[in-house]
């Protein structure tokens, strides 16, 4: 066998290799486009005009039709900062910075701090400057015991306080809350389409969520 032959060899078979390396990558990614497309949402129910304090000094009123798309989430700022809900607000985080650097426009993001026991607005607030800076994309609210208990109740976002806990909490690692990980998007007609359960995110297809709900030809 002569040395071109082998060498001629030798280069058909890289090629052969990167021909399959590169089939193999272009299948990947197109299965992961395709499993993240959002051609369709399911409805659940419709959320309610409701109004809360807000960090800004203001009140902020929810109305649907007012507001394209919005992300919703329960959290309270001193919760335990390795799991619970304080990993949704850092999700929440790299959301944003996602939206920032998309062409989506019309979506507001809004955290509800649900421990009115403990949380003052200047907690609320503090807390909220970890995050961002743009509190007209980002709002944070907190009320009073009746105002957040209806408003959870509209979402279905049920909470207690852990038994054999105090509400004393940011001491231990212990979450004193007993709640549900979920994250709500709405579309403008105030319908919740999409809960995101957990912590583990699937931003692409949140992203693919978010852009559906606010093109023209959604259903």
């Amino acid at each position: 066998m002569s040395k071109n032959f082998q060498i001629n060899n030798r280069i058909l078979s890289s090629i052969i290799l990167i021909i399959l390396i590169t089939s193999l990558i272009g299948i990947s990614l197109y299965q992961n486009h395709t499993e993240n497309q959002v051609n369709d949402l399911p409805v659940y129910y419709q959320i309610n005009k409701f109004t809360l304090p807000s960090i800004t000094g203001e009140n902020f009123t929810y109305v649907p039709n007012e507001y394209p798309v919005m992300i919703v989430s329960f959290m309270y700022t001193k919760c335990p900062g390795d799991s619970g809900c304080s990993l949704i607000t850092q999700n929440m985080d790299i959301l944003e910075d996602r939206l920032e650097n998309s062409e989506i426009q019309d979506t507001t993001m809004l955290s509800i701090d649900f421990d009115y026991v403990n949380d003052t607005m200047t907690d609320l607030k503090n807390y909220a400057t970890l995050f961002t800076n743009n509190f007209e994309r980002w709002k944070f609210v907190l009320g009073n015991e009746n105002q957040t208990n209806s408003v959870a109740e509209q979402f279905g976002f049920y909470f207690s306080i852990n038994s054999g806990l105090q509400l004393s909490h940011g001491e231990n690692d212990d979450d004193p809350y007993v709640h549900p990980m979920i994250t709500y998007i709405l579309d403008r007609d105030g319908y919740i389409r999409k809960l995101i359960q957990g912590t583990d995110w699937n931003f692409d297809q949140i992203m693919n969520s978010i852009n559906y709900l606010n093109s023209d030809n959604y259903n």
